[in-house]
C-alpha cells in the first residue's frame, strides 16, 4: 500500500524550497557516493581479476548495451519526471498517473523489440564490426538488461517527481550496485570469467526493476482504481521524440571513444586503458548528480506556480555548490593521475594516467551544464537538445578518428580518445550556457563564482609548490597534500566572500536533516558571506 498522505503539501517559500533541496541533496549525495564508490570498486575487482584486454572486452560490450538501452527507455524517464512533477504542482493526479502509465505503455514494447534485435545480432556485431568474435556471447547475455532498464528509469523518475530522492538512492544507487558486486564476487570466485561478470550485471538490473516498481507504489497509488489515469501518450511522445534522438546521439556520443577504439584498434587493450580512466574521471559527476537530482522536478513545480525568481536563485546556488565541492577532487586527478591509477588499478594500467588527466578536465566542466540543460527541459525547448547533440557528436567523432590513430602510433591511442571527449564537453557546456540564458533569462553564473575561481587558483599554487618540493609524489604524500589544498581553498574562499546567504540557509537545512553540528562553521560563513537577499 502507498504511504498515506501522498497528496502531499507542495513546498512554498524559502523554507519549503530549501528544505526539499537540502534533504534531496543530502540523500542524493550519500546515494551518489555509494553508487560511484561501489561501482568503482566493482570496476577495480574486475580489472584486478582480468587482463586489460579482457576488461576492455567486457566494457566494450557494455558500451554497446548502453546505446541500446537509451533507445529502449525511449526517454520516457525524462518525460515522466517533467509531466508528473508539473501536474503534481497543479494537483491533477489523474494526469500524474496518466504520465506514468503512458510512459510504461510506450517503452515496454520498444524494450522487447530492442532485446530481440540485440540478442539475435550479437555475433554479427561482434565479429563483423569490431572483429572480436569472443564478445558475441558476452553481448548476448547483457542484452537481457534491456528487459529491465525501462521499468527502473520510469518508476524512479516518477518517485523523483514527488521530490523524493530516497527511493532512487535505495534502488539504483545502493540496491543495484550491492547486488551486482555480490553476484560479481561469486561468479569470479567460481571462475566464470567475462561471461559470468556480464551475468552479474543482469542480476543487478533484474533486482532493481522489482525494487523500483515497489517503491513507486510507496509514493503514489499507481495500481489503485481510485485514481483514474488520463492517457498522455501523444503529449509524452511529442516531448520525448526530440529528446530521444538527443539521448541516442548523446549516449552514443558518450560511448564514442570506446566504440571507435574498439573499431579502429586491433584487440581491446586500448579499450581497457580508456575504460579504466573513464570511471575514475566520472567521480567528478558524483556531487553535481546529487545537487541536480531534484532540480528539474523542483523547478518544473515552481514554473507551474509562476515562481521564476526562485528558479533563478536556486539555479545560481546549485551551480555555485557544484564548483565549490568538485574542485579539490579535480585537482588531484589533473595533477596526480599516475598515483591514482597505480594505487587503484595496478601497474598494468599506468598508461591510463595521462588519459585520466585529460578526461578530468572534461568531466569537471560537463556537469556545470546541468542547470542550463534543466532549464531547457522546464521550458520545453527539447528540440535544442537534438541540435546540440548533432554538433557535439560531429566534434567528437571527427577528432576521435584523427587523434586515435595519431596517438596510437605513439603507443597510447586512448589518449586521443580522451582529448576528443574533453573537446566535445567544452563545446557542449558552451552551447547550453548560451541557450539556457537566452531562453529563460536565468544565468547560473554569479559574482561569487569568480571569487571561488580566485580561491581555487591560490590553492592550486599551494599544491603545485608541493609538487616542486617533493620529487616523487606517492600516496602518503598525496593525502596530506589533498587535505592541505582543501584547507587553503576553504580559507581563501570564505575570506574572499565566495559564499552567499542562500548558502548559509542551505547549510542550516543540511544540518537539520543530517544531525551534523555545523553551527561554528555556519557562524563563520555568515560573517564572511556577502549580505544579499535570500529566497
Amino acid at each position: 500500500m502507498p504511504k498515506s498522505g501522498w497528496k502531499d503539501r507542495l513546498p512554498t517559500g524559502k523554507e519549503g524550497v530549501f528544505k526539499v533541496v537540502a534533504a534531496g541533496a543530502g540523500l542524493s549525495f550519500i546515494g551518489a557516493f555509494l553508487d560511484r564508490g561501489l561501482g568503482y570498486l566493482t570496476r577495480i575487482v574486475i580489472a584486478r581479476s582480468m587482463t586489460p584486454s579482457e576488461y576492455g572486452l567486457l566494457f566494450l560490450a557494455f558500451s554497446l548495451l548502453s546505446v541500446a538501452t537509451t533507445f529502449a527507455v525511449f526517454q520516457m524517464n525524462a518525460a515522466t519526471k517533467r509531466y508528473a512533477a508539473y501536474y503534481r504542482g497543479k494537483k491533477d493526479y489523474s494526469s500524474v498517473k496518466g504520465a506514468i502509465t503512458s510512459a510504461l505503455k510506450i517503452s515496454v514494447p520498444i524494450s522487447l523489440a530492442s532485446f530481440a534485435i540485440l540478442f539475435i545480432l550479437s555475433d554479427f556485431i561482434s565479429a563483423q564490426i569490431f572483429t572480436e568474435p569472443a564478445m558475441g556471447p558476452v553481448l548476448r547475455i547483457m542484452s537481457f538488461i534491456l528487459l529491465f532498464a525501462p521499468a527502473i528509469e520510469i518508476c524512479i523518475s516518477a518517485t523523483q517527481a514527488f521530490q523524493s530522492a530516497m527511493y532512487d538512492v535505495l534502488a539504483r544507487k545502493i540496491g543495484k550496485t550491492v547486488i551486482t558486486l555480490a553476484a560479481l564476487v561469486v561468479v569470479l570466485w567460481a571462475g566464470l570469467g567475462v561471461g559470468g561478470a556480464a551475468a552479474a550485471y543482469v542480476i543487478g538490473y533484474a533486482f532493481t526493476a522489482a525494487l523500483s516498481v515497489y517503491f513507486l507504489t510507496r509514493v503514489f497509488p499507481i495500481f489503485s482504481i481510485d485514481v483514474k489515469g488520463t492517457s498522455m501518450k501523444r503529449k509524452l511522445f511529442s516531448f520525448a521524440w526530440p529528446v530521444l534522438l538527443y539521448g541516442i546521439i548523446w549516449n552514443f556520443n558518450g560511448e564514442l571513444g570506446t566504440l571507435i577504439l574498439g573499431a579502429l584498434r586491433e584487440g581491446t587493450l586500448d579499450v581497457g586503458i580508456f575504460q579504466s580512466a573513464l570511471p575514475s574521471a566520472r567521480f567528478l559527476m558524483m556531487i553535481p548528480s546529487a545537487l541536480t537530482a531534484l532540480f528539474v522536478p523542483i523547478t518544473a513545480t515552481m514554473f507551474a506556480q509562476g515562481k521564476k525568481e526562485q528558479i533563478s536563485k536556486v539555479s545560481r546556488t546549485t551551480f555555485r555548490w557544484m564548483f565549490f565541492l568538485n574542485l579539490p577532487l579535480f585537482m588531484v586527478m589533473l595533477l596526480y593521475p599516475n598515483v591514482v591509477m597505480n594505487t587503484l588499478f595496478g601497474a598494468e594500467y599506468m598508461a591510463a594516467g595521462p588519459v585520466l588527466s585529460v578526461l578530468s578536465i572534461g568531466f569537471f566542466l560537463y556537469p556545470m551544464s546541468a542547470v542550463s540543460v534543466g532549464m531547457l527541459q522546464v521550458y520545453e525547448k527539447t528540440r535544442l537538445h537534438l541540435l546540440n547533440s548533432v554538433v557535439c557528436i560531429a566534434v567528437n567523432a571527427s577528432l576521435a578518428y584523427v587523434l586515435i590513430p595519431f596517438y596510437g602510433s605513439m603507443g597510447n591511442a586512448a589518449l586521443g580518445a580522451a582529448i576528443a571527449t574533453t573537446a566535445m564537453f567544452i563545446v557542449y557546456i558552451t552551447l547550453y550556457m548560451i541557450e539556457g540564458y537566452r531562453i529563460s533569462g536565468v544565468s547560473p553564473i554569479s559574482k561569487s563564482l569568480a571569487r571561488s575561481v580566485i580561491a581555487g587558483s591560490g590553492a592550486g599554487a599551494f599544491i603545485l609548490a608541493i609538487d616542486v618540493a617533493v620529487p616523487v609524489i606517492s600516496l602518503p604524500v598525496l593525502i596530506p597534500a589533498f587535505i592541505g589544498f582543501i584547507l587553503v581553498y576553504t580559507t581563501l574562499l570564505m575570506a574572499l566572500g565566495g559564499l552567499e546567504r542562500e548558502d548559509i540557509e542551505l547549510l542550516k537545512r543540511i544540518e537539520k536533516k543530517t544531525g551534523l553540528k555545523m553551527g561554528p562553521i555556519r557562524r563563520v560563513v555568515k560573517r564572511l558571506a556577502r549580505q544579499v537577499p535570500v529566497l
